[in-house]
């Protein structure tokens, strides 16, 4: 599943395909998914700020670059400390990917019974039928862009499954590095993640990478929550400034399922973190935490949709945003409630601080709601460091910026705080600490 070709525009991509033409060696049914999607991606191209979904975040940044698909990997003593930093303790299995790219002499999966946890080429060329039965079937290519692109030019990924009843002791750690080349570099992921019936996981996706490179990372979570199990995923957003993030993950709850997704996106220079979930099971439990720390020129757009497809379950969502500089940062979250969803119970919160006259912040929480049983709310709020506040931690001796960090810090930290698993709560409050500090620095 490895090539180099340039693509850049539609025609580009097509060109691009046409020259990576990794179906040679390909089962047929992967052949024709990545041909159909092709053809859905030329209708639309990428999407432009006349699409709703899209409208507070261009994408010339990926427009008009020509991304190269890039070749093997060759694993130095420089890429390996630059994993071993990256690594989670305490984690089960720990795959990582180096633009697109499955290395397994740095990854392990030792913690867990084997075919548990694999990358997606060894799932196919191990168990194609079981690939094939659900590669594509939650995440929509036909009318989402980024999507297509992802599943026409797919190069790798993970397939997680939990068996019935089993609970996972410690994360699942997918490691996506972009260490760039000469040219600029794209990587298109796919990652599975099945959790049979009563079973537990969880699953950390953490983007790290080396700047002075161009990276695109085009990334599609497929994830299937079976009745009474509980998935919980973290996205650890830790990029250069000079790479692009677009990750979207599509799950799908059962009854009595419970999925907790949290997002924390603290670094390149345009992310795109998007969340679809749909409550097809009754009694299914959704919550979902973001931070999005942004400053300089950096974009951050988190887009949700959270379909309530039958009755009573629930949705808990909330997304704070500390934007300097002259950055920008969106919160888009749609809840739909279906007319068959009685008894549903749904809550949205967008929370922004801005530290600066320049940093700007969109926030558009939105309910549809067809049923008449319900309780939903949704609320938003954009404002400044309360002056009262400050000046009461000077008055007891603080600093103006110590006092600032504090409650910085202490507008954040809460949901830091609910991250359950203790060593990748203590990662990720460490990361969003090194965040705040330099966006202070920064004004």
């Amino acid at each position: 599943m490895s090539a180099a070709s340039s693509v850049t525009g539609v025609s580009g991509w097509q060109t691009g395909h046409a020259g990576w033409q990794p179906e040679a060696t390909e089962a047929s049914w992967l052949a024709t998914l990545r041909r159909q999607a092709l053809a859905a991606f030329d209708t639309t191209g990428l999407p432009t700020t006349k699409v709703e979904a899209w409208h507070y975040t261009p994408l010339r940044a990926v427009r008009d670059v020509a991304w190269t698909h890039a070749g093997g990997v060759e694993v130095g003593a420089g890429l390996t400390a630059f994993v071993d930093a990256a690594r989670l303790p305490g984690a089960s299995a720990e795959l990582v990917f180096v633009d697109g790219h499955h290395v397994a002499d740095l990854s392990r999966t030792d913690g867990l019974p084997p075919g548990a946890v694999v990358s997606l080429s060894q799932a196919l060329a191990a168990d194609g039928e079981a690939v094939r039965a659900r590669l594509a079937t939650l995440a929509p290519w036909h009318d989402a862009p980024l999507n297509a692109l992802n599943t026409a030019f797919v190069q790798d990924g993970v397939r997680v499954h939990v068996p019935r009843r089993v609970d996972v002791p410690g994360p699942v750690h997918i490691l996506v590095v972009g260490w760039g080349r000469d040219v600029p570099t794209v990587a298109h992921l796919r990652n599975l993640v099945v959790a049979d019936t009563g079973s537990r996981v969880t699953v950390v996706v953490s983007f790290v990478g080396r700047p002075g490179h161009s990276v695109l990372h085009n990334v599609v979570d497929e994830v299937g929550v079976g009745a009474d199990a509980q998935v919980t995923q973290v996205v650890l957003g830790d990029s250069p400034d000079d790479h692009l993030v677009v990750h979207r993950t599509d799950a799908r709850l059962d009854r009595d399922a419970r999925y907790t997704h949290q997002a924390f996106w603290l670094g390149g220079g345009l992310v795109r973190g998007e969340v679809h979930a749909t409550h097809a099971g009754p009694g299914a439990e959704a919550t979902l935490d973001g931070v999005f720390v942004a400053g300089s020129t950096q974009h951050v757009d988190c887009h949700t949709v959270i379909d309530h497809a039958v009755p009573r379950c629930t949705t808990r969502e909330v997304y704070k945003g500390v934007l300097g500089g002259k950055a920008r940062g969106v919160f888009d979250g749609t809840v739909i409630v279906r007319a068959d969803a009685q008894q549903t119970d749904a809550s949205q919160d967008s929370r922004n601080l801005l530290l600066s006259d320049d940093a700007d912040a969109n926030a558009k929480p939105t309910l549809e709601i067809y049923a008449d049983d319900v309780k939903c709310a949704h609320g938003t709020t954009v404002g400044r460091l309360d002056p009262d506040q400050l000046a009461y931690l000077r008055m007891r001796g603080l600093p103006l910026s110590l006092a600032r960090r504090v409650l910085i810090g202490a507008f954040v930290s809460d949901r830091v705080d609910r991250i359950a698993h203790e060593g990748l709560r203590a990662r990720v409050a460490g990361r969003v600490e090194a965040a705040l500090a330099a966006l202070q620095e920064e004004a």
